[in-house]
């Protein structure tokens, strides 16, 4: 393995942990207090993120599933095979975002 694809896959892997983190967090302090979240009695008082707030978690979440994607794109492409082949690995990697 290449010296810049273990960078570059502990860097992915940093960014998917970091973005994780984040999801946690966004999710355990979606409302103030956070049994406001599912009991309507306690709505009243309490305050919750903004919708932008979810949506830029989404964003963030759809990213770094399209980094995971890529990041063995170009070690397949060099790989010693025919190019049909090549498009078979890479059409199989892409059913995981079925």
């Amino acid at each position: 393995m290449q010296r810049w694809t273990r960078v570059a896959a502990y860097a992915v892997l940093a960014v998917v942990l970091l973005a994780s983190v984040w999801n946690f967090y966004v999710i355990f302090s979606a409302c103030s207090p956070l049994q406001a979240y599912w009991d309507p009695a306690l709505a009243e008082g309490a305050t919750c993120h903004e919708q932008a707030y979810w949506l830029s978690n989404s964003g963030l979440l759809i990213s770094t599933d399209f980094l995971v994607f890529f990041l063995p794109v170009p070690v397949v492409w060099r790989l010693n095979m025919r190019t049909v082949q090549k498009v078979m690995v890479l059409g199989l990697f892409s059913m995981g975002f079925l």
